[in-house]
């Protein structure tokens, strides 16, 4: 608490501060960051809605919006230029710690409290923003409960739709779902108080993307009731970093293709709208109407802890005859096979087709991809790379860890990035809703009265060439499909479980 107010000192900032004392005052600023009260989900309304907001710790306190501004420069100074190499007085696992600041639990907690409120000209009131139910669901990941209910009853006093989200309204098609606010209900299953959530966020978006995107705390469930949760309400074990309370550091695994609500990374099939129905009866499902691209074929290639392997890059330029993207409409392999293992989402497009920068970003890129190894993104991204190359490195390995490689054959034949439960045999489709497709997976649950075929939802995939309305076009030549006025399709019903 003392370092945080030095932190607070102009001359006290713009002088050395990296020496023996600012190097201590840091670690254990990142030990008090990093405690459990910061993680606690009903602290957001606590902190946003104090009038005078104070942090005690033991007989130690400073104001809250001081608190922040420290904490901010804090980060600022860790996080940018030649800070780390110059916190040289501590030993190597407390210099590597302070790497995980930004993602203690109170950066994640002054994030929210930033992107919900704002304040007065005074500072010393807070005024509510605009930001939605499953936004708000979304940005408190990073949070814990002890009653899993609060993980979206915890946002409902802070959402700008709270007043239109639906419940109760399972055996309703979307379209005929009342709107109803949602109240509290500390009787209802934790499943069936998710699940409410899950049917807001269809209605109020028209969008299905809630079912890829993780946000449920799955894993605190007894065993029990995780097996009755479905596989469209999305644990938090998929999040890039893991579910927070397995207390990882680092990198668990890629970054998710469905971006924010409304504006989505990617439009698989404009203008389709949802059609789906929520059904309780004789197992919870999600009845949803989609398209069926075809199956996942040969065995796929994984991408294990962001090691591109030479087979990997094989299967990326054997695809050159495929349905793909034409990045930057070239015909230079290494730019071609950099723009799939970015999800079509290149960094730097600007400097890589410029007069001046597009010869030696090439050479850069096939100094990457020359040698006949593998390609270790994380080995790469500690060599001394320019700017542009670090920037692709960065984004390859978000996009591929732990993800897989793999040929669809079946409407289209083409090259895909998929999750690493997938495999051969697995169908993938597009989802009325989705932006993003969709890898399904067939079971057969049989009953007492009837036999149901229904599908597991495995997670979202990227197709090289097929992810911005390419599908819509390609369709409508081949007239493969009923097309049905401009924007709708028939499809086909899946039950997911």
């Amino acid at each position: 608490m003392d370092f945080l107010a030095k932190l607070l000192d102009p001359e006290y900032v713009n002088g050395p501060i990296f020496g023996r004392e600012a190097a201590r005052g840091f670690v254990a600023l990142k030990l008090l960051t990093g405690r459990q009260w910061f993680s606690r989900v009903w602290i957001i309304q606590e902190v946003a809605y104090a009038s005078n907001a104070i942090v005690l710790c033991g007989e130690k306190e400073i104001h809250l919006e001081d608190f922040i501004a420290a904490f901010r420069l804090a980060k600022s100074k860790l996080c940018g230029g030649d800070g780390f190499s110059q916190v040289i007085l501590i030993d190597k696992p407390q210099r590597d710690g302070l790497r995980m600041f930004p993602d203690s639990g109170a950066h994640q907690l002054l994030q929210v409290i930033k992107d919900v409120f704002s304040p007065s000209q005074d500072g010393s009131i807070r005024k509510r923003k605009t930001l939605t139910l499953e936004a708000l669901v979304s940005q408190l990941t990073s949070f814990e409960a002890s009653n899993l209910r609060d993980i979206v009853y915890a946002a409902l006093g802070l959402a700008s739709d709270a007043a239109e989200s639906c419940s109760d309204t399972w055996g309703f098609r979307l379209q005929h779902i009342p709107r109803k606010l949602i109240q509290p209900d500390y009787s209802k299953l934790v499943v069936d108080a998710w699940v409410d959530f899950v049917a807001h966020f269809v209605q109020s978006s028209e969008s299905l993307d809630i079912i890829v995107r993780p946000w449920a705390s799955c894993e605190s469930l007894s065993k029990v009731d995780q097996r009755r949760v479905p596989s469209w309400i999305r644990s938090r074990k998929y999040l890039p970093f893991d579910d927070p309370s397995f207390r990882h550091t680092g990198r668990q695994g890629a970054d998710g293709l469905v971006g924010a609500t409304p504006k989505p990374e990617y439009n698989v099939y404009p203008g389709l709208r949802p059609q789906v129905e929520f059904v309780r009866s004789p197992t919870l499902r999600l009845s949803a109407r989609g398209i069926d691209l075809g199956r996942i074929v040969q065995q796929p290639v994984p991408i294990e802890q962001g090691i591109i392997t030479r087979e990997c890059l094989e299967m990326i330029e054997f695809a050159e005859d495929l349905v793909h993207s034409a990045p930057l409409n070239s015909t230079d392999a290494s730019i071609r096979v950099c723009s799939f293992m970015c999800a079509g989402k290149v960094p730097h497009v600007a400097s890589l087709i410029s007069s001046s920068g597009v010869m030696d970003n090439r050479r850069a890129y096939r100094q990457l991809l020359r040698d006949s190894g593998d390609i270790d993104t994380e080995e790469w991204l500690k060599r001394d790379l320019s700017p542009d190359l670090s920037s692709v490195l960065s984004r390859i390995r978000a996009v591929t860890l732990n993800r897989k490689i793999a040929y669809i054959y079946g409407t289209l034949y083409a090259l895909s990035l998929i999750p690493e439960a997938a495999h051969d045999g697995d169908r993938v489709c597009v989802l009325f809703g989705m932006s993003v497709p969709v890898i399904l997976r067939q079971t057969k649950k049989n009953y007492p009265s009837r036999s149901i075929k229904s599908w597991k939802l495995v997670g979202e995939t990227y197709i090289d060439g097929a992810m911005n309305g390419e599908l819509r076009e390609y369709f409508q030549q081949h007239r493969e499909l009923d097309i049905v006025g401009a924007k709708e399709v028939n499809g086909e019903s899946f039950d997911i479980v």
